[in-house]
């Protein structure tokens, strides 16, 4: 068994854990950016709500109150119909300069919210992207560490070998100028053919 690979194995799954939970953060994010933009949706409906009930009211003005009197010839007389299209005019203006006054108000509101938003989302980015350069520069240091350490030990295993290998040239050489001498012995037991 190899204990300084799995070592290693450990040291580079411990350093995709810290870049992967970079990763975490960074959707973190993403869900706090839909929330906040869930949150201004809010306001901008109320606002389209309060346009459609502002039209809606001038609406049912016009078909219930002016339309019936300019239909109906005897109220009008004597040129009142000047007088009737001035209120109407001056009704409407109002309401509508009111409507741009809340609309005003509330588009500061929403820029205001959204340029908060912004500034944190940057911040929120500049700290995952120090993260991940940190967890980045971390797992290239011990890669490098590991590698260093995975050639050191190869370079000794290497060294240890070249010196057995000269220890046993040697030996053979000393043995290559003598004359070995083997001997068979016969064994003796049940199954041997000695008698």
């Amino acid at each position: 068994m190899n204990f300084a690979g799995m070592a290693d194995l450990k040291e580079i799954t411990a350093t995709l854990g810290n870049v992967t939970g970079g990763l975490g953060t960074a959707f973190d994010a993403t869900l706090l950016g839909l929330v906040f933009a869930l949150a201004l949706n809010f306001p901008l409906n109320g606002m389209m709500k309060s346009e459609d009930d502002c039209l809606n009211d001038i609406d049912s003005f016009c078909n219930e109150i002016l339309l019936p009197r300019l239909n109906d010839g005897g109220s009008l007389a004597g040129g009142d119909t000047a007088g009737i299209m001035e209120v109407l005019v001056k009704a409407v203006a109002n309401s509508q300069k009111e409507f741009l006054v809340d609309l005003n108000a509330l588009s500061a509101k929403i820029k205001e919210q959204a340029d908060n938003l912004d500034k944190r989302a940057a911040a929120h980015q500049e700290r995952v992207d120090a993260e991940f350069s940190r967890a980045v520069n971390r797992m290239r240091e011990d890669f490098t560490q590991s590698v260093s350490e995975a050639i050191k030990q190869s370079t000794d295993y290497n060294r240890a070998l070249a010196s057995g290998i000269q220890s046993l040239n040697n030996v053979l050489k000393e043995l290559g100028t003598q004359q070995i001498l083997i001997h068979q012995v016969k064994k003796k037991g049940w199954f041997s053919r000695n008698s």
